[in-house]
Order: C-alpha cells, then sequence, then structure tokens
C-alpha cells in the first residue's frame, strides 16, 4: 500500500520512476494468498497505471489470474480510455463484460454488470441502458439503471429521468428492507438532480423503511447526506437518530459542509456539536474548504 501511495504521487511527475515502484507492487501481490486482499491492491495498481499508460494498465490487468478481478481492472482502465480511444473503451469492456457472464456466478454478476453500465454510458447510453435491463434483480437493476442515468443528467437529462422513473419502479420492490432502502438512497440521489421534491421524498420513505433494521446506520449515513443539500434540518434530524458515533459524525459532517453554502454560521454551529473532537474537526476543515471553493476563482479551484 506504501508502494501503491508513492506511485501514484510519481505518476505524473516522475512517470518512469512510478512504473518501476508498480512493477515491483505486481511481482508482490504473486505472493499474496489472500484473494481480496490481492485483488484489491491489483486494482489499485492498475487504476494508478491508467493515468499515464492505459497500454501497461491494460497488461498489468489482462495478467490478473482472478476472473472477478480481471473484469474490474479492464472496467477501470475502460474508464479512462473513454476520453482518449473510445473504441479500445468498448472492447475492454466487452471483454469485462463476457468475464462476467462465463465465470461469476448468476448471483455474483449484477452489481460488475451495473460498473459496466456506468462506464459504456459515456461511450453509448442506449448500450448501457441495454445491458442494465439484462439484470434480472429489481434492486440491483435499479442501482445499474441510476448509475447510467447519474452519467447523463446532465447532458440528456430526459433520458435520465426516464430511466430514473424505470429505476424507482424498481426500487419499490418488496425486499430485504435495508437492502430495499439503500437502493432508494441511491436513486433518490440521482433522481434530486432532476427533481429535487421527488428525490427528497424517496429519502424520506428509505429512512422509514430502514428504521427497524439492525443494520441501519450506514443507509441513514448515506440518506442524511444525500438529503444535505436538499433539506439541511431534514438531514441533520435523521443524523441525529443514528447510534453508531462514526456514522452519526460523518453524516453531521457532510451536512455541515453543505450547510457552509447557504448558511455559514449555521453550518459552523452545527459542527461544533459534533464529536468526537477529531469528526469536529474533519467538519470545520470541510467547512473551510467549501468557503475556499465558493470564493476562488474557477483556475484556482482546480489545482
Amino acid at each position: 500500500m506504501a508502494l501503491l501511495e508513492i506511485a501514484d504521487d510519481l505518476i505524473i511527475a516522475a512517470p518512469g520512476h512510478a512504473r518501476e515502484l508498480l512493477a515491483t507492487v505486481e511481482r508482490l501481490t504473486r505472493t499474496i494468498t489472500d484473494r481480496y486482499a490481492c485483488g484489491g491492491v491489483q486494482l489499485m495498481a492498475v487504476e494508478t497505471l491508467a493515468k499515464t499508460s492505459p497500454v501497461d494498465a491494460e497488461n498489468f490487468a489482462r495478467s490478473m489470474t482472478d476472473p472477478s478481478y480481471q473484469a474490474s481492472a479492464l472496467v477501470r482502465v475502460a474508464a479512462v480510455l473513454t476520453r482518449t480511444d473510445r473504441k479500445q473503451a468498448r472492447g475492454l469492456l466487452a471483454d469485462a463484460e463476457h468475464l462476467v457472464r462465463t465465470r461469476d456466478a448468476p448471483d455474483h454478476r449484477e452489481r460488475p454488470l451495473g460498473h459496466i453500465a456506468r462506464t459504456l454510458a459515456r461511450l453509448d447510453p442506449e448500450a448501457a441502458e441495454r445491458l442494465a435491463t439484462t439484470i434480472s434483480n429489481p434492486l440491483r437493476r435499479a442501482q445499474a439503471l441510476a448509475i447510467v442515468a447519474g452519467v447523463l443528467v446532465r447532458a440528456a437529462p430526459a433520458h435520465a429521468r426516464r430511466l430514473l422513473a424505470d429505476a424507482e419502479s424498481d426500487a419499490l420492490e418488496p425486499a430485504n428492507p435495508c437492502f430495499q432502502a439503500r437502493t432508494q438512497v441511491k436513486v433518490a440521489t440521482v433522481l434530486a438532480q432532476v427533481d429535487p421534491g421527488q428525490g427528497r421524498r424517496l429519502l424520506i420513505d428509505a429512512e422509514h423503511l430502514v428504521r427497524t433494521s439492525r443494520h441501519r446506520d450506514p443507509v441513514l449515513q448515506d440518506a442524511a447526506e444525500a438529503l444535505a443539500a436538499l433539506d439541511a434540518a431534514e438531514a441533520e434530524r435523521i443524523a441525529r437518530t443514528i447510534t453508531t458515533p462514526v456514522h452519526r459524525s460523518r453524516a453531521l459532517t457532510k451536512i455541515a459542509e453543505k450547510l457552509a453554502r447557504v448558511d455559514l454560521g449555521g453550518a459552523e454551529r452545527l459542527a461544533r456539536t459534533i464529536t468526537p473532537p477529531y469528526h469536529q474537526v474533519l467538519a470545520l476543515a470541510g467547512i473551510a474548504k467549501t468557503l475556499i471553493e465558493l470564493h476562488s476563482p474557477p483556475a484556482i479551484q482546480k489545482q
């Protein structure tokens, strides 16, 4: 991990040195026996390498022996190539889809297909929609459709609205309350960009749905954070009901950052109620960052 962080810092300033470090990372991953640890490190390495050498990143990805992680790596390289080589990106996405459909168990295919659809939406929105609709589980399909809509929401808002209507319908299918509520939050987060009122209502519905679940706090955190830009008071109410301190603090921090755009005094007062002190410091730093973004010239914000 340390080598990856160094390589990521060097990849632009000293790409040759960075690639040497990544080659070392690649060799070291061959000695890791834990599948998840090995795959996670390899994905980070591919993502870093793709910033300056998509060809090397693709070769690295194709050398990975775990089909699921190889598919994810190909998608990450394709995401970079959508800006420079659309044909190659399509080819990598097709290869990733083939890996997912032929190597993964049926119940493990649906999430990676959603990730493929997200990148494909930048190249061919209609193809991405077709891919998303092949997902059989209604909640997974809703998540995939929301992902595609999120890519389209600025360039093709009418298309995004149609996809979100289908996603919202799928998200209302009865299922495990926690999974259903999480799906509704994901759909609502995108929906709020084209219909703030309906997005807000869906987030409130998700809160009610998950309220009695033992695993509600991460979902409530996501709901409060998504609601922060729509209704700060309601978002804070939800955040205050979260019993796990870390999830509650993270939600309140995000709300304070959003609130700073319209009510600096209120944001600072909210931040000073956050405990423990570490999270209060993060919230105040987030408010400061928001102020810098609001009052800095665009050229400075991009640095």
